[in-house]
């Protein structure tokens, strides 16, 4: 009975402890997906590489209060997206009826997105605050090495999506849409919507590469200072050195 409480209680930790490397990338990745969307300087960096002034006929004033409407929109309880933009003199509205549609299916995958992001991030404080306070000086030793585990991980899941996303992003592109949404409201023509005027297909492969730098910078940043927190550990004695992980 009581090896077989012990073989429980090993497992059990394993199971925690591979749940917790799992979770730091979706951590990293999902932390910097909500940066992007709450970025306005972002938006503005692709209404200007992609003269979207030219392609909608809004100068840039205009274009950054759009962008902040949208951002704050994310953030809201407003069901759908409403913009109204100077056109002549007169206020009109940016978005039609089937572009509002698909911004309020994006939204709902936003919502996912923050809550999924807040969840995982709870577990991994939790994980993080568990181990240092049953384990002391040796659990937090643990807790480093997990995270280096966590971050090696993230680094090769950012490479993987780097290389795929550069020599075929337009076909992921497209994938995600019919993964992601239930509907076709995601089918937009440029001559007739404006949505896809101000964001092109070359401002989200920019905007991906951006999640994807600032995520391995990150997840480096990580490592080393994961890395020189366990040697420290050990040159202070504080782990014997086949206690290591």
């Amino acid at each position: 009975m009581h090896c077989w409480y012990v073989s429980a209680r090993k497992i059990s930790v394993l199971l925690l402890k591979a749940l917790f490397i799992l979770c730091i990338p979706v951590v990293l990745i999902t932390i910097n997906v909500r940066l992007a969307f709450n970025s306005v300087a972002l938006y503005e960096y692709g209404f200007e590489t992609y003269n979207v002034e030219r392609t909608t006929g809004l100068d840039m004033p205009q274009l950054s209060r759009v962008g902040q409407e949208i951002k704050e929109y994310f953030n809201s309880p407003e069901e759908y997206l409403d913009v109204d933009v100077d056109w002549g003199g007169h206020e009109i509205a940016l978005f039609n009826g089937r572009e509002i549609m698909h911004m309020w299916d994006v939204k709902q995958l936003v919502r996912g997105v923050y809550k999924g992001q807040e969840l995982v991030t709870f577990y991994v404080l939790m994980y993080m605050g568990a181990m240092t306070l049953l384990g002391r000086r040796r659990g937090l030793y643990h807790v480093f090495g997990d995270l280096v585990k966590g971050s090696v991980l993230t680094l090769v899941i950012l490479f993987v999506f780097g290389i795929l996303g550069t020599l075929a992003f337009p076909v992921i592109f497209q994938q995600f849409h019919m993964f992601s949404f239930s509907n076709n409201f995601w089918v937009l023509d440029p001559r007739y919507n404006y949505l896809t005027r101000l964001f092109t297909e070359g401002f989200f492969f920019r905007a991906v590469m951006f999640v994807v730098f600032l995520a391995a910078f990150q997840a480096s940043l990580i490592i080393l200072m994961s890395l020189y927190a366990r040697r420290l550990a050990i040159g202070r004695s504080f782990i014997l050195p086949y206690d290591s992980s």
